[in-house]
């Protein structure tokens, strides 16, 4: 059995699902949720009979569920197994007919889509009767803040016209379920409990002290909103997560794996740099930029990575100045990654020891660092929204081995999930993201149980900027939520961002 593999852990977890039936599966990013939720399925006997649907994201349902997982674990149990993950809703339909029993049907979330026309992108899906739903990132979908099928998402259109049995395992998995607002925890819950969790209005003003607030729109208008501001009762929300959560860190499940290191760097910004971002800055305060708020803090959060941008056109000029690049160079410099292979040679063989990811929030500033690294013969690699599936799996395999001289990959921070670049030791942040949960998503992309080792995650920080109002901000967020998920059982939850600033 799956079981068989796991460690002591992970059984807890399988058999918690299995005994609850309805179940959020959030154990931090990277400590096998996947193959958890596999061994909860066979243990729950839905591999000798019944159907179960597999939801993902499109590149982890390829590669970690379909062929990682379910090709190797499942397939040789005689399950049939029926691929959703590539060709067009037409081949996908196809597909599905004659599906025979036990069977695992795996699908793109969007393979769920029902338009506000009622036009369903995989009919085909709508056909059966499902033993067990598994929605994988959860934090992507579930989300929502409406109980009326007109108002609500293709995929919750979807989902609410999905048939089960009468009583079906419902799994939700996501390492970050919230997306650093509790709020969001509605949709989660709607999913596992659809028969309680009707009222999306009366779950937050029962659960959440709610307050008046007036916003900003473009043209100067402005309309009140009613937002949550804190938790009525932590006491009562942790109570009720310990009925349907499971939730355990790495360090919980692996003993004796060492933390993430944190290192924040504080630099000043260059001269030239500086300029553009206060004059930007200062335009707009006197009025006499015209951009809305939300630009200028777009423009904001670009400048403070360097000058030279073309903003019209997307992409950042020949011509710049970045305190961020010229620290990552001297970085990159210091740890040997510009040296020759020649150099790297021991006894004949060639050894790449040091890898690292680099991640941003703007394809345009992995474009100009892999065009400004080759320039100093550093090879690159950049995994972003557009890079084919082929691609993906080229470049992750290419970085896994420590014979192959690729040693630097440029991440785009919506990669976030379903990529394996443990081998590295070293993540650096060269913007901060909105979303304190998206970048633990990124961080585990190199700090996964497939592999112990030390950890450090760096965030450059231009000083006096944007930066590190957005870092403050996160690390406010991320407290919140770990405290709830993680120091309930009394974990060391701090990630921290701003409590020492280092160079």
């Amino acid at each position: 059995m799956i079981t068989d593999i796991l460690w002591e852990p992970q059984k807890e977890a399988v058999g918690f699902i299995v005994d609850n039936r309805r179940v959020l599966l959030a154990d931090q990013p990277g400590s096998g949720k996947t193959l958890m939720s596999l061994a909860a399925l066979e243990v729950d006997g839905c591999f000798t009979n019944g159907v179960s649907l597999i939801l993902a994201p499109k590149f982890p349902a390829k590669t970690t569920w379909l062929k990682d997982h379910v090709m190797r674990f499942v397939a040789p149990l005689g399950v049939n197994i029926y691929d959703l993950t590539t060709g067009s809703a037409q081949v996908k339909n196809d597909r599905l007919a004659g599906l025979l029993s036990p069977a695992i049907v795996i699908a793109n979330h969007d393979a769920l889509a029902i338009s506000p026309s009622g036009e369903r992108r995989v009919p085909a899906l709508f056909d059966f009767t499902y033993d067990a739903i598994v929605i994988d990132e959860s934090h992507r979908v579930l989300p929502t803040s409406t109980d009326s099928t007109y108002n609500m998402t293709q995929f919750w259109r979807g989902l609410k016209k999905l048939k089960t049995s009468q009583d079906p395992l419902r799994l939700a998995v996501s390492g970050t379920p919230d997306r650093s607002k509790l709020e969001n925890r509605y949709g989660t819950l709607k999913f596992l409990f659809p028969e309680v969790y009707t009222n999306h209005q009366y779950w937050m003003y029962t659960n959440f002290i709610m307050q008046n607030q007036t916003i900003r729109l473009p043209g100067g208008r402005t309309r009140d909103i009613v937002v949550p501001q804190q938790l009525r009762s932590p006491s009562d929300w942790v109570a009720r997560d310990k009925l349907y959560l499971i939730r355990r860190t790495k360090a919980e499940i692996q003993q004796g794996r060492p933390p993430k290191q944190y290192i924040n760097v504080n630099i000043d910004m260059e001269k030239p740099q500086k300029k553009s971002y206060m004059d930007m800055v200062k335009a707009f305060f006197a009025g006499r930029d015209k951009q809305s708020a939300a630009v200028t803090a777009l423009r904001s959060r670009q400048l403070a990575i360097t000058s030279g941008w073309d903003f019209d056109n997307n992409r950042i000029g020949d011509s710049f100045s970045s305190n961020k690049f010229n620290w990552l160079v001297e970085w990159l410099e210091a740890r040997g990654y510009m040296e020759s292979v020649a150099s790297s040679q021991s006894d004949g063989d060639i050894s790449f020891p040091s890898k690292v990811v680099v991640a941003s929030s703007f394809v345009a500033v992995l474009n100009w660092l892999k065009r400004e690294l080759t320039k100093l013969g550093i090879q690159v690699e950049i995994l972003d929204g557009s890079t084919s599936q082929t691609e993906r799996a080229r470049i992750q395999s290419e970085f896994q081995d420590p014979q192959n001289s690729l040693r630097v990959v440029l991440l785009s921070m919506n990669m976030g999930v379903g990529i394996d670049l443990d081998a590295a030791d070293d993540l650096v942040f060269f913007d901060v993201p909105y979303s304190s949960d998206d970048a633990e998503q990124v961080e585990d992309r190199i700090d996964r149980l497939s592999r112990i080792h030390r950890v450090t995650i760096w965030w450059l920080l231009s000083s006096d900027s944007i930066d590190l109002a957005i870092a403050g901000e996160n690390s406010e967020r991320f407290a919140i939520s770990r405290e709830l998920l993680d120091g309930s059982r009394g974990v060391d939850f701090a990630r921290q961002i701003l409590a020492q600033l280092r160079r």
